[in-house]
């Protein structure tokens, strides 16, 4: 199984290894199969290869060695909004799941931003995981689904989002007897307090709260009382 960063190397050496080759305006193609292996070559011979042109191979070498939240900003507004869920969490989740790395892939096989089993990608429609637009809004639309399923509780989706949805629910929903699973929810909790503004872990960090200011601007957000009375906690369904 590829290690997490592989691919980030991968397109790094692409980069170097046929610079030339690709400055002669030859055509390079890639495609990542069902067991997300990826796929390289000059003379595609199956239709799911998609061309990568020397430009795109720049961008993604720059991405793959400087990624931050601000190349993602966009997505990660527009998935918020779609799916109601607060942004700052969608930066935590990506902040432990890849740290911005729009070419992470787990020893497990997790891809992209938000981290996605290629099954998860599957189910969630996402046709290309490397594909950060696609990628984010699979991995929010997935863990929306979380929320409904665990009635808006974060607590249980941040930890099914991580070890899945069975097994939080074997365990009561609560988070899994797993280290990794138990770190990785500290570690989401501490960022997503981080991007707020909070030291401590918030009373009320196992609800999203949703707010409409007097001027109309929608906010999701852990920390809701310096709002005023002005929120209310969301009914996921």
């Amino acid at each position: 199984m590829m290690p997490k960063r592989l691919i980030s190397c991968l397109f790094l050496a692409i980069g170097l290894l046929f610079g030339s080759f690709l400055s002669a305006k030859a055509e390079l193609y890639y495609f990542v199969d069902q067991a997300g292996a990826l796929h390289f070559t000059n003379v595609p011979d199956d239709p799911r290869y998609k061309q990568i042109d020397r430009i795109k191979i720049e961008k993604q070498r720059k991405k793959a060695l400087s990624s931050s939240f601000s190349d993602f900003r966009r997505y990660i507004e527009n998935a918020a909004k779609k799916y109601e869920v607060d942004p700052l969490l969608i930066r935590a989740l990506i902040k432990v799941e890849s740290d911005y790395d729009p070419f992470a892939v787990s020893n497990s096989g997790a891809q992209g931003l938000m981290q996605l089993m290629p099954g998860t990608s599957r189910r969630m429609e996402v046709g290309d995981p490397f594909n950060p637009e696609e990628n984010i809004d699979g991995g929010v639309k997935y863990f929306k689904k979380l929320l409904s399923l665990f009635n808006g509780q974060l607590i249980p989706s941040i930890a099914a989002y991580h070890a899945g949805e069975n097994l939080v629910m074997k365990y009561d929903n609560q988070i899994p007897p797993i280290e990794a699973t138990q770190n990785y929810v500290k570690k989401v909790i501490f960022q997503y307090n981080a991007f707020h503004g909070v030291k401590t872990a918030s009373p009320r960090v196992n609800k999203i709260y949703r707010i409409e200011t007097s001027e109309g601007n929608i906010i999701y957000t852990n920390s809701p009382d310096s709002y005023e009375g002005l929120y209310k906690e969301i009914a996921y369904r």
